[in-house]
């Protein structure tokens, strides 16, 4: 037994040292056996179920950098109490349990973290789903977003037609700046960014030139154009103001009338609209104030009253009345023009005309076709009356 029991010790002492500490040691204290001493199956017993294992059990073995598939683990099962062994792919590596297991979220809140590792530092870290999708946006391809309902797009549908002059909860799109970084917008910033820009050659420019270059969407000779009509000249003769074959080819001018359409922006709306030239022309003749009135001229007769509507709307401040030398009249040439005020009658010495106004006409009354006009020279003339005409100045 002696020799037995030598030997156990002798075989277990080199790992009881550092591994496992036994249940009993030799000596003569409690826990402790003698040499020579009996061994009974109770203290054989004790030397097993007594002993413990140390951390270097651990810690004393040879390090590993990682674990690979063909590594042994050995667990205890939860459910049977009893000893099981693991590779390296069941414990970790290919444990899809550890995801496929976990409870299911129908929603992601922003502060919910991410496991992520860090190949430049070899190391785990966290991120926040909010500073997740932040940081990876820039990366987004928008070509690979899918939007249609029909090729299977998750996006509920916008529920309403946005309105561009509301500023309460307004719809947002995304847009990318310059460099690439996406950005919000709201609906009626997106439409006010673009509205000045509508009807120019910057947005619609099919529409832009079919209203202000014609020119570019002509076929060549003999071929129809855009609006159906035969285009008889080559569009490199239709560049207005660089080519002269424009004035001499078999271009036929039609006059312009009341009915044909003007293309114009309404800025209020914001919208392209026409209106016919009578109505562009009406509104220009309402809105536009007279600044000032010259009447054509008129023949100059005697004992004749002259009446010239003016238009002015209101009673002119200042009305000035000629006689136009229509044809030259010694000493008087042709354009010369003779303020009537203060001429007398021939012979007499009191006026020959009268000059009235109102809110509608000037009138000038003659009592002789004969007055007296200085000269100049000490005398004075009688004009011939087919060499001169009236004329009027008005200003309200």
């Amino acid at each position: 037994m002696r020799n037995t029991l030598t030997l156990l010790l002798s075989l277990a002492l080199p790992a009881l040292a550092t591994d496992i500490t036994p249940g009993l040691s030799i000596g003569t204290g409690a826990n402790q056996i003698q040499d020579g001493q009996r061994l009974t199956s109770a203290k054989l017993l004790q030397l097993v179920s007594d002993a413990s294992i140390q951390p270097v059990f651990y810690t004393g073995k040879v390090s590993q950098t990682n674990l690979v598939a063909g590594d042994t683990m050995l667990v205890v099962s939860g459910s049977s109490g009893t000893f099981h062994k693991l590779n390296g792919n069941q414990a970790l590596l290919q444990n899809y349990h550890l995801i496929t297991d976990q409870s299911t979220y129908t929603t992601v809140a922003g502060y919910d973290l991410f496991l992520l590792y860090d190949p430049t530092n070899g190391v785990f870290g966290k991120v926040a789903f909010s500073n997740l999708i932040a940081s990876s946006a820039g990366s987004v391809i928008v070509s690979n977003l899918v939007f249609a309902t029909t090729n299977g797009q998750n996006l509920p549908l916008y529920g309403s037609v946005p309105d561009p002059t509301s500023t309460n909860n307004q719809p947002f799109t995304m847009i990318w700046d310059t460099n690439g970084n996406p950005c919000s917008i709201t609906y009626s910033n997106f439409l006010n960014g673009m509205v000045g820009n509508l009807g120019t050659n910057k947005l619609v420019p099919h529409v832009y030139r079919q209203v202000f270059q014609p020119q570019t969407l002509l076929s060549t000779n003999l071929a129809t154009n855009i609006w159906g009509f035969l285009g008889v000249t080559p569009v490199t003769n239709l560049y207005f103001g660089t080519n002269t074959l424009l004035f001499t080819n078999n271009i036929t001018v039609t006059a312009l009338v009341a009915g044909d359409l003007i293309p114009f922006q309404d800025e209020q709306q914001h919208t392209n609209n026409t209106m016919t030239l009578g109505a562009l022309l009406a509104w220009f003749t309402n809105a536009v104030p007279v600044t000032s009135y010259v009447s054509t001229n008129t023949n100059f007769l005697s004992t004749v009253t002259r009446t010239f509507t003016h238009g002015l709307g209101v009673t002119p401040t200042q009305v000035r009345a000629v006689l136009l030398c229509f044809t030259n009249d010694s000493p008087f040439v042709a354009g010369d023009e003779v303020s009537i005020e203060g001429l007398l009658r021939s012979s007499y010495t009191v006026g020959n005309y009268s000059l009235t106004a109102n809110s509608s006409n000037i009138v000038i009354r003659c009592y002789s076709a004969s007055p007296a006009i200085p000269t100049g020279s000490g005398t004075d003339m009688n004009p011939t009356a087919a060499n001169w005409r009236y004329k009027v100045y008005a200003r309200p």
